[in-house]
């Protein structure tokens, strides 16, 4: 008689009263166990200190590889004493315990619990040791977040699987202020290998499987606002934004060519709803999984309302030429047939190899086994 599947193990993270608990569901008796933080206001000021920290690193990462290998140590080892702080506060002195406990979980994943609030601390960015040597959480886990309003027993059930079939179709939009966009609109040239678009060509298998947005003017007139709408409402298979956003306004908005800011209120439709079920949809973009006020008002959860499948989004500064080196690797991964969970940790961690710790900037919310066909 063929044994039964092993109970999967899940790690999950929430805010109740003034602590951190972390919860891995079954542990080597079959009981949970509980992690408990230290005061709230511990955790917060570690977290601050360290996004202060990596604010300062994106000009610092801009000139990455002219830098020495000291010169680039001794950032690396700068944030790996915040990380130190930051994992004492969070786990309060307990840590390297908890180091040890995650080869119990199933999947690479921890889930936040989050009612929306738009303040959210860097667990990835936590320094452990399980014994072997120090680690970012974040090398071996990925943190997705979960609004909710209610939990529920089965996280899987909240993210829907539906995959599009059919020949792989690309949707792609650019902010044309960056470095990695095209010089003249849509026509990639040869010799500039940092541009973004040459990833998601490769990705589609040819330009005529990937659908550019068109420019855009600043002004936003209605005639651009359908066109804008229309593209979004494409069934694509991917739909990337390589972009800065705006976060001066309640609703965080992307910039794109050439200047339109455009946000939750110009990407709905007054009457079609726009529904991205089987799409992954990644926000290339600084801090795109965080609202002005909440997390319900930021570009991530726009796309997660509408049922997308999977979203990879930003939980901070994000520098343009690191943004398209590490999309590059996560879509070679992800066009290998991996899942998008192992995709994106082998980015992240090809990446902290070659010494970009930016790469624990990147998480993504949605179905943890999604793939491509």
């Amino acid at each position: 008689m063929p044994s039964a599947d092993p109970f999967p193990v899940v790690a999950t993270v929430e805010l109740i009263g003034d602590r951190w608990i972390w919860r891995i569901d079954c542990g080597p008796d079959g009981e949970a166990i509980d992690f408990q933080s230290g005061p709230v206001d511990d955790v917060r000021d570690a977290s601050r200190d360290m996004n202060d920290s990596l604010r300062a690193l994106v000009d610092v990462v801009k000139g990455w590889s002219d830098l020495s290998e000291v010169a680039r140590a001794e950032h690396v080892n700068a944030l790996k004493q915040r990380g130190r702080r930051l994992a004492g506060a969070f786990f309060d002195g307990r840590q390297d315990e908890f180091a040890r406990y995650l080869g119990l979980l199933t999947s690479p994943v921890l889930t936040q619990y989050t009612y929306g609030r738009s303040e959210q601390p860097l667990f990835e960015h936590c320094l452990l040791n399980d014994g072997n040597g120090e680690f970012f959480l974040g090398e071996r886990c990925i943190c997705r977040y979960r609004v909710i309003n209610a939990k529920r027993a089965d996280l899987r059930k909240h993210y829907e699987a539906a995959q599009r079939a059919g020949p792989r179709l690309v949707g792609y939009a650019e902010d044309s202020s960056l470095d990695s966009a095209c010089r003249m609109h849509n026509r990639p040239d040869p010799a500039r290998s940092e541009e973004e678009i040459s990833i998601l060509t490769d990705l589609a298998g040819g330009k005529d499987r990937l659908s550019v947005l068109d420019a855009l003017t600043e002004s936003l007139s209605d005639a651009e606002l359908e066109v804008l709408r229309n593209w979004i409402a494409e069934k694509n298979h991917v739909l990337h934004f390589n972009c800065h956003t705006d976060q001066s306004l309640e609703f965080p908005r992307l910039r794109l060519r050439s200047g339109a800011k455009i946000g939750i209120l110009e990407m709905t439709h007054p009457v079609r709803a726009a529904d991205f079920r089987g799409t992954l949809v990644f926000l290339n973009a600084s801090s795109s999984v965080i609202g002005r006020s909440s997390l319900k008002t930021s570009i991530a959860e726009f796309f997660r309302q509408r049922r997308a499948s999977c979203i990879l989004c930003t939980t901070g500064p994000i520098e343009d030429r690191f943004a398209t080196r590490l999309a590059r690797v996560f879509y070679d991964h992800l066009g290998d047939g991996m899942n998008v969970v192992t995709a994106l940790l082998a980015a992240r961690q090809k990446l902290l190899e070659e010494g970009h710790p930016m790469a624990l900037q990147y998480t993504f919310i949605g179905n943890d086994n999604h793939r491509l066909v």
